[in-house]
C-alpha cells in the first residue's frame, strides 16, 4: 500500500483504538491543525452544545503543535484536555476514519480528509457561513447552536461531572458489523448480556416506546419482560400486550430490575436513571444502539479493516493493469439523477484534469446509461467493489492514485451524512458544483443525445401536443398512491388528453393508461413533443427537465428544497412542483390536474 503498508496501519487503528479507551466510552477526541482566530471563537461557543447533543462527558483537544494548543486553552472555557500527538499519526487516523466511520468519536476542523470535496466553497452561497460548516459539517451537529442552547449545554456539563465515571463504565452492548450481518442485533446482544447476567433472575424493563423496542419485546418475551418506560406513557405502546410506565417508575426500580435503554438518546436518560437511583450498580444499565470502538477486539478490528482493504487495493490494482495513466472517475452512488448532474460539470474538469485520458465508473445499469446520453461510456463496478474500492482510496489519497470521486463525498460507514443539515440552504446541484467540482459557476443545460420518439406515438395510436406522460414510480422515494393516480387519469382523460404511463422492468400501466417504456435516450424527445408529464421525483425527473413541455413534479415530505428542479435551475420555466407534507394528497391531485388542464 502506497500510504504506508499494514503493518503500520494496523498500529494506527490500534493506538487511536487505545487512545479513545483511556479517554472513556463517553468522550470524544477533537483535532485542531487550523491557527485561526474564527475557528477557535466558534469552537469556544459551540463546545458545550456539541457535548450536550452527542451525550460526551470528556473531550481531548489534540494537536502537533504545542503552541496551538497553548493558544486554544486561553481561549476555550470548557473544560478539555489537551494532547500533542505526531502529524503522522493524526493524519492517518483521519484518512481511515473517513474510509470507515466506526471510530466516530474523532472530529477535526480539516478539510484535507474530504479529499475528494471541499465543503468550505459553500460560504457565501444563501447565507452559509463558517458557523454553518462547523456546526453540520465538523461537529456534525443538527443545529448551528444559539445562546439558549448553549446555556443548556453548560447545564449539562455541569450535570454529568458528578456522574461521569458512571457513565463512562456503564456496559455498551452492540451488535459488532460482522457478527450482526445475518444475525438479528437483538437477539446477538441478549447472547451478550446473558455471558454477564443471570436474565432469569432479573425483571426487564425498556427504557423507551420505539422501533427498537419493539424488536426487543420479541426478543425477550422467554423471560420476565416487565414494561416499557416512557415519558409519554400513554402514546401508542409498541406492543398491545406490554404495560407502560412513567418516568416515576424509575424511582422505584431495585436491583432485580435491568433496564434495557431503548431510545438513542440515552445519555441524558442514563444520567436520570443515576440520578433517581445513584445505588444502582453499572450492570443493570444496559445501551443497545450505538456502536462504539471499545465493542471490538483488537484481532477482530484489525482483520476487519485488512480485508476490505486488501479487496481494494485488489480492485484498484486490477484497474490499473488495464489503464496505467487515465484518471480513474468514481461515480459511487450509481443513481441515475446523481450522475446526470454530475456529468454537467464533467467536459470542463476532463478538458483540465484528465490529460492522459480518463474512465468512469458506475454501480448501475440505469447510470450507464445517463452518462451515454451526455457522450461517455462508463464501466459499471458492483456497489460492494466500489465500497471496497472507494475505503481504499480514501485511506492511500485520491491524489496519490489519480482518482476522482464525483459524488458528493460522505464517509464511508458514518452513520449520517455530516452535510445534510446544509440542505435547506443550497440545493443538490450547488453542492455538486462547489463541493465536488469547485466550479464556480452552475451548470444547468446539458445536450443530451436523443433519437426520434415519432414510432412511439405512432405504435400507440397516441396524439403529439395531446399526451401526458405519467411516470408514478421512484426506485428511492415510493410512488404516486394509486387511488390518487387513478383520479389524475380519469380527470386528464376527460379533459380530452391521451394518458401513458412509463413503465419498465415488471412496473405496470396504471387503470385506463397505455404502458410505454421510454429509453432515456428517447424520453426527452417523447416529453417535447407531448403536451406534458407528471411524476413523482426521480432520476427520470433529471432527465425530463430538459424538455420544453409542462411538468408536473411531486415530492415525498421535503426533499424539493434540496433536490428541486427549480432550485438546482435545471427548470424554471414551465414546471409546478409539489410535496406531501405542505400539501395533502387531494389538494395535490387538484393541483396537479388544474395545472395540466391549461396546457
Amino acid at each position: 500500500m502506497s500510504y504506508g503498508n499494514i503493518e503500520t496501519i494496523k498500529k494506527t487503528i490500534l493506538y487511536w483504538k487505545r487512545k479513545l479507551e483511556e479517554l472513556g466510552r463517553r468522550s470524544a477526541v477533537y483535532i485542531v491543525t487550523k491557527e485561526d482566530d474564527r475557528f477557535m471563537a466558534l469552537l469556544d461557543r459551540f463546545l458545550p452544545f456539541f457535548m450536550k447533543e452527542k451525550g460526551y462527558v470528556g473531550l481531548c483537544v489534540i494537536s502537533d503543535k504545542q503552541s496551538l494548543l497553548n493558544k486554544i486553552s486561553k481561549s476555550v472555557t470548557t473544560p478539555v484536555k489537551y494532547e500533542v500527538i505526531e502529524k503522522e499519526k493524526i493524519d492517518s487516523i483521519l484518512r481511515i476514519e473517513n474510509a470507515f466511520g466506526f471510530f466516530d468519536r474523532i472530529y477535526t476542523d480539516l478539510s484535507e480528509p474530504f479529499e475528494d470535496a471541499n465543503y468550505y466553497n459553500l460560504m457565501g452561497y444563501s447565507g452559509i457561513n463558517l458557523e454553518a460548516i462547523v456546526a453540520f459539517v465538523i461537529l456534525r451537529m443538527k443545529k448551528v447552536p444559539n445562546e439558549d442552547d448553549i446555556c443548556e449545554g453548560y447545564k449539562w456539563l455541569e450535570e454529568v461531572s458528578l456522574y461521569k465515571s458512571e457513565l463512562n463504565s456503564l456496559r455498551s452492548l452492540t451488535g459488532r458489523y460482522e457478527r450482526c450481518i445475518d444475525r438479528n442485533l437483538a437477539e446477538c446482544q441478549k447472547e451478550i448480556i446473558k455471558n454477564k447476567i443471570n436474565l432469569k433472575e432479573k425483571r426487564i424493563y425498556l427504557y423507551g416506546n420505539s422501533k427498537y423496542a419493539k424488536i426487543c419485546i420479541d426478543a425477550y418475551n422467554d423471560y420476565n419482560l416487565v414494561g416499557v418506560i416512557d415519558r409519554n406513557p400513554k402514546g401508542n405502546a409498541c406492543n398491545n400486550s406490554i404495560k407502560m410506565y412513567g418516568l416515576e417508575q424509575v424511582s422505584r426500580l431495585n436491583k432485580q430490575d435491568i433496564v434495557l435503554i431503548t431510545n438513542r438518546r440515552n445519555e441524558e436518560i442514563i444520567v436520570q436513571l443515576l440520578k433517581n437511583k445513584k445505588e444502582l450498580n453499572k450492570d443493570f444499565f444496559v445501551i443497545n444502539l450505538t456502536p462504539d470502538i471499545q465493542d471490538w477486539d483488537n484481532n477482530e478490528l484489525v482483520t476487519y479493516i485488512e480485508r476490505i482493504l486488501r479487496k481494494g487495493e485488489e480492485i484498484y490494482e486490477t484497474l490499473r493493469k488495464k489503464y496505467k495513466k487515465e484518471k480513474l472517475i468514481l461515480n459511487p452512488w450509481g443513481t441515475s439523477g446523481d450522475i446526470y448532474v454530475a456529468a454537467l460539470y464533467l467536459p470542463q474538469y476532463i478538458q483540465s484534469k484528465c490529460q492522459d485520458g480518463y474512465k468512469l465508473f458506475t454501480t448501475s445499469g440505469s447510470s450507464k446509461k445517463v452518462a451515454q446520453l451526455f457522450g461517455y461510456e462508463a464501466e459499471e463496478l458492483s456497489q460492494q467493489e466500489m465500497k471496497d474500492l472507494m475505503a481504499y482510496v480514501r485511506v492511500i489519497g485520491f491524489e496519490k492514485l489519480n482518482i476522482k470521486n464525483i459524488n458528493i463525498s460522505v464517509p464511508n460507514g458514518v452513520r449520517g451524512q455530516r452535510c445534510m443539515n446544509l440542505y435547506k440552504k443550497a440545493d443538490f446541484n450547488t453542492y455538486t458544483q462547489r463541493v465536488t467540482f469547485g466550479e464556480k459557476e452552475k451548470k444547468t443545460k446539458p445536450n443530451l443525445k436523443q433519437v426520434n420518439a415519432d414510432s412511439v406515438f405512432e405504435k400507440h395510436k397516441l396524439r403529439k401536443g395531446k399526451t401526458i406522460l405519467i411516470s408514478p414510480y421512484s426506485n428511492t422515494l415510493g410512488q404516486i398512491p394509486t387511488i390518487y393516480a387513478n383520479r389524475i387519469v380519469s380527470a386528464l382523460k376527460q379533459l380530452g388528453y391521451d394518458v401513458c404511463t412509463n413503465v419498465a422492468g415488471g412496473e405496470k400501466a396504471l387503470q385506463g393508461t397505455i404502458g410505454v417504456f421510454l429509453p432515456y435516450d428517447m424520453v426527452v424527445d417523447f416529453a417535447n413533443k407531448a403536451a406534458g408529464i407528471i411524476g413523482i421525483r426521480s432520476g427520470l425527473m433529471d432527465i425530463l427537465s430538459s424538455t420544453e413541455s409542462k411538468m408536473v413534479v411531486i415530492y415525498p415530505k421535503n426533499y424539493y428544497e434540496y433536490f428541486g428542479l427549480k432550485n438546482m435551475s435545471l427548470k424554471t420555466e414551465n414546471i409546478l412542483e409539489l410535496n406531501d407534507e405542505d400539501n395533502s394528497w387531494d389538494d395535490i391531485t387538484d393541483m396537479a390536474i388544474e395545472y395540466l388542464s391549461k396546457v
